[in-house]
This record gives C-alpha cells, sequence and structure tokens, in this order.
C-alpha cells in the first residue's frame, strides 16, 4: 500500500496541504492484490474508522475471502463505517479523497494487475513504483514527479519481477522525476547501498515535499 498524509503540525508551513510521504492516511490505495497482501486488509478494515479500499479489479472479492479465512462470516456483519471498492483503471486519473491517482500497470505476478501509482496532491506529485522489473511505464509514471519511490530489490543481480540498482543507474536520465528513493531492498542492497548514487529510504523515513 502507498500511504500518504499532511506533515505534523511543527513540519508544516502556513500552507495547509504539504505533502508527505509514509504517513498512514485514508484513503487506502492498494496497488496490487495477490493473496499475500489481501491477507493484510483484514486486520485494516477491523481496526480503520473508514474504509475505502481503491485497487484493481478483483480486491474485493479477494479481500472478503481473506476475511472469512481470519475471521470467518466477517465479510458479512454490519460496520460503524462503510466499506467501499472502487477501480482503479490503468491510465485514467481518479479522485481518491482530495488527491488524483493515476495507476500504470507494471511487470508483477500477482494474479490482478499490478500498478505503479502516480499520485498527484496538494500541489506536488508521488509516484511509487511498486514490487515490478524494469519497464518502459515507469518512465511514464514517474515523468515530472517531484519524488519518486522505487524498488531496488538486489544491487546488480536480475531477478524476474523485481528492480535492482544497476538497472535503475543505467535508466536514471530517463527518469524525470527530482527525486528517487530506493526502497523493498534486500540483504544483498542493504549490504551494498553505499555504493548506490541514489537516496536509499530508511525505516520510519517521513518525507516533506
Amino acid at each position: 500500500m502507498l500511504k500518504l498524509g499532511l506533515a505534523p503540525r511543527r513540519a508544516r508551513s502556513r500552507q495547509p496541504a504539504l505533502p508527505v510521504a509514509a504517513i498512514c492516511a485514508r484513503p487506502s490505495l492498494t496497488r496490487r492484490f495477490r493473496f499475500a497482501r489481501a491477507c493484510n486488509m483484514p486486520f485494516v478494515i477491523r481496526i480503520a474508522a473508514a474504509g475505502d479500499v481503491h485497487a484493481s479489479d478483483a480486491t474485493r472479492e479477494r479481500v472478503e475471502a481473506a476475511m472469512e479465512v481470519f475471521f470467518p462470516g466477517s465479510s458479512k456483519v454490519d460496520r460503524r463505517f462503510a466499506v467501499k471498492f472502487d477501480e482503479l483503471r490503468e491510465r485514467e486519473p481518479t479522485l481518491v479523497g482530495p488527491a488524483s491517482v493515476t495507476a500504470f500497470v507494471v511487470k508483477h505476478a500477482s494474479g490482478a494487475p499490478a500498478y505503479a501509482l502516480r499520485v498527484e496532491y496538494g500541489g506536488k506529485v508521488i509516484t511509487y513504483s511498486g514490487d515490478t522489473e524494469w519497464t518502459e511505464s515507469l518512465v511514464e509514471a514517474a515523468r515530472g514527479a517531484d519524488l519518486f519511490v522505487c524498488e531496488a530489490y538486489f544491487f546488480e543481480k536480475k531477478v524476474k519481477y523485481h528492480l535492482d540498482c544497476q538497472t535503475l543507474r543505467e535508466n536514471r536520465q530517463r527518469l524525470d522525476s527530482r527525486r528517487v528513493i530506493l526502497t523493498h531492498m534486500s540483504a544483498d542492497m542493504l549490504r551494498r547501498r553505499d555504493e548506490a548514487d541514489m537516496e536509499c529510504a530508511n525505516d520510519g523515513q517521513v518525507i516533506v515535499l
């Protein structure tokens, strides 16, 4: 999931809508829904104060199936809040609360379309690659972005459905984004992060744009 929100009050300027990456806020943007990710959603729905889920098709069926596995009967109970599923269609900007979200299909096996997400919010653009091997749609998704959060699973090892730092370095000039931050790093990549000439994410990092 891509989690977005507002800066803490002490970090804000006079502008009330200052985008921040990695602060959890509703609604939820889900870029793909294989079963491993569907397993998370029953817990999210049980503790959330609202339940808008924006994702690729077949998401509702997958979430409800997972809910029945973990909490039998929970998909049919009356809740204090509505749970609404809305499909994100490829390359069609969709309003999600105050943000405009555009999905770009990437290459990752998940049983449903896997998306990179381009989020336009508060005058800023944040793009998230999610899990994917290199694909030309990343160039389009990242075009003009203030921040591109991109997977770099290995430093140079090629693995199907995943990106490596070396491939990103070779294509960095094609990624027309002001800032690139690498994430989803394996032990191999973490050991060699000092060799990367791109910024690497840290646990708990908050980025104010």
